[in-house]
């Protein structure tokens, strides 16, 4: 007679449980929220306080809620900042917001990490879309949502690229 209630057997599912009641809510919020148009919000940027509008009525855009202390927020901003530098999309088309945490904790990360991206500060859409994760990226065709994503991605930049780049052909 095999023995299913080993060891291995029991993390496993405990970590089955874990990953569905944490994941599953944002994944279904994602979803959902794919393909609405939403409102552009006028906001000003971290450090030269210039003001944007998100998402971009004119033209493609990813946005990015993020937050200093986030390993995975860190790898997808400098897939990000990379792609900027190979010329693969522009930093015109990439905003970062971070609704966790203080503007003092905020300035000093993009003072110490040279993003070439936009920091914005004071929107309240992370709290409009139920953003619950960081990273989340939500792609934006001028105000549609056309894919919203949490978590690290390991073909979420070359999505990116095809899609913000594909906005310079048109």
């Amino acid at each position: 007679m095999k023995r299913y209630l080993t060891k291995n057997n029991i993390i496993t599912l405990v970590l089955i449980a874990y990953v569905t009641v944490r994941l599953l809510p944002q994944f279904l919020i994602n979803f959902r929220e794919e393909g609405q148009v939403w409102p552009s919000e006028t906001l000003s940027t971290f450090l030269n306080a210039r003001e944007v509008k998100i998402p971009d009525p004119d033209q493609r855009t990813l946005l990015i809620f993020w937050a200093s202390w986030c390993g995975p927020c860190k790898i997808e901003m400098a897939r990000l900042q990379n792609s900027i530098d190979s010329q693969k999309i522009s930093a015109s088309q990439v905003f970062a917001i971070n609704p966790f945490e203080n503007e003092v904790t905020i300035e000093k990360f993009i003072r110490e990490n040279q993003y070439q991206f936009h920091f914005v500060k004071g929107s309240s859409l992370a709290e409009k879309l139920q953003v619950q994760q960081t990273p989340t990226t939500l792609l934006f065709d001028k105000n549609k949502i056309v894919k919203m994503s949490s978590g690290l991605s390991l073909i979420g930049i070359w999505y990116a690229e095809l899609f913000l780049s594909a906005s310079s052909t048109k």
